[in-house]
């Protein structure tokens, strides 16, 4: 269902009020569960950063349920490591490893999700100064509160780390924790909205364009954020191979999130359209997650409008994706969003990038940020004749590809250089690399996330309806006449 900006705001509007009155009826239950919805849309379409309303919301919610110690001693030597993920890919294990070999003792307090343990569990529990517990799934969100605040609390806690997601449980705890414990947000989605502005002291921004939005958008202050470039962790797997048709190619890899594809433009698969036509040597090998009706109906489309069924192949999702980048020659970033994790697991085994991104939009310059630390050079491109030009002479070139790739390996922070800048950052609350200023084109930004909903990667207006119920016609009356419409079509069809 296509929807407009103003529509999405108003149904945000509508879900928020739910949430407020569930709290004036002292139901905090659901006024958690309305709060996450609220949330979950703000997260597909990027209009805004943050939620101060939602903040004293949480932070009250948090007063009313937590029994606060008379008096809170906290240990130097103690810290909590709160994971929302539990994943050794995303940022837990490079913030892990530092404090591991500083000696502090460790509580590793983890969300239970799907009832799975978290993926990291099996790495750190080897380390005898680390302590894990998790918040079971079964509980109630407003006792899975309590449970977090009386474990930190316990723990006699002097830091915590938050590796968290708009929709952690834990946001209310953390607003009211004791003021002698010292919280650190790790901000790993920079370009998306969440919840834990002011839960927090400290922002751990991986760039300056993330360091910029929660200054200009999430009213965090300059003295709050501390840049830290950071290094991927590298998940070995034995290699699965490549198809077939890789054979006496050049191997370009591709993939990641399949919205970060989406424009109405077709910006990204134009792209590959014209560096396969002009480059017959080449061959691109596609991963990627399960694609929802809309994405797969692109994909299949692109191929066979194009002719590329044996130029173009979708490999799906990777579990040995670090050695399908070791294995290819070139490493195409999406766009118009490109990815920060692919771009750094191609520049460690130093291949080199094609990225392309859309000059309204270069403020997403992930690429750069992601991997410029120790040498600062040119990787995007924003002119099309620019790139398909880098684009065949990579794929001609073996002696350039190499050369290329061993340069982008050079620039990238080292583990070493990382632990000493996050021990200074901790020590000194002082950022040890500069932030630069940047204007964000904001307005682009928001354009292109309702394109990507009305090209039908997300729907936020059956969400919508989903969530207000009778209600949503207060908010959104158009698209309840829509669907009214759409609905009764389909049953009249079916009729005949």
């Amino acid at each position: 269902m296509k929807v407009t900006l103003s529509e999405v705001k108003k149904g945000y509007s509508g879900i928020k009020k739910l949430a407020f009155d569930e709290f004036k009826n002292a139901n905090y239950e659901k006024c958690l569960e309305y709060v996450d919805h609220a949330a979950t849309l703000a997260s597909q379409i990027m209009w805004r950063y943050s939620d101060d309303e939602l903040e004293e919301l949480l932070q009250e919610i948090g007063e009313k349920i937590i029994v606060k110690p008379e008096n809170y001693e906290a240990d130097r030597k103690k810290i909590v490591f709160y994971d929302y993920f539990g994943s050794p890919v995303i940022l837990t294990l490079q913030y892990l490893r530092v404090l591991i070999q500083e000696g502090y003792e460790i509580l590793y307090l983890y969300e239970e999700r799907n009832n799975a343990k978290a993926p990291v569990v099996d790495i750190i529990k080897v380390y005898e100064n680390v302590l894990i517990k998790k918040i079971a799934l079964q509980s109630s969100r407003v006792s899975r509160i309590a449970d977090i605040y009386r474990k930190i609390v316990e723990f006699k806690s002097s830091k915590i780390f938050l590796h968290i997601n708009t929709l952690s449980v834990g946001i209310p705890a953390f607003s009211c924790l004791p003021k002698e414990i010292v919280r650190y947000y790790i901000n790993l989605g920079d370009h998306a909205f969440w919840l834990g502005t002011k839960a927090i002291d400290y922002s751990f921004e991986f760039r300056s364009f993330g360091a910029n939005v929660s200054i200009q958008k999430r009213g965090l202050k300059k003295n709050q954020l501390l840049l830290l470039p950071y290094y991927p962790i590298i998940d070995k797997k034995d290699f699965k191979g490549f198809p077939k048709q890789c054979n006496n190619r050049v191997v370009i890899f591709s993939g990641g999130d399949f919205y970060k594809t989406v424009d109405k433009e077709n910006t990204y698969w134009n792209l590959v359209n014209e560096i396969l036509k002009t480059n017959p040597k080449a061959i691109i090998i596609y991963a990627n997650k399960a694609l929802n009706s809309a994405g797969k109906n692109l994909l299949d489309s692109f191929i066979r409008t194009n002719n590329l069924e044996d130029r173009f192949i979708p490999i799906g999702f990777r579990q040995d994706i670090n050695e399908v980048m070791k294995n290819c020659d070139i490493y195409l970033g999406t766009c118009p969003m490109s990815g920060g994790l692919m771009s750094q697991h191609a520049a460690i085994n130093a291949k080199p990038i094609l990225q392309f991104y859309p000059h309204d939009l270069f403020s997403f310059e992930e690429t750069e940020s992601m991997i410029c630390y120790n040498e600062k050079i040119k990787i995007s491109f924003t002119n099309k004749e620019e790139l398909l030009r880098e684009a065949k002479k990579l794929i001609e070139n073996k002696d350039y590809r190499i050369e290329r790739g061993v340069e982008l390996q050079k620039c990238m922070i080292t583990e070493e250089e990382f632990n000493n800048l996050f021990i200074k950052s901790i020590t000194t609350h002082t950022t040890q690399v500069p932030i630069e200023d940047m204007t964000i084109k904001y307005n682009k930004i928001e354009q292109w996330w309702i394109e990507v909903n009305n090209e039908g990667y997300y729907d936020a207006g059956s969400f919508i309806c989903s969530i207000i119920g009778k209600k949503s016609f207060i908010y959104i009356p158009r698209l309840i006449l829509l669907r009214y419409i759409n609905n009764f079509l389909k049953k009249l069809k079916l009729y005949h």
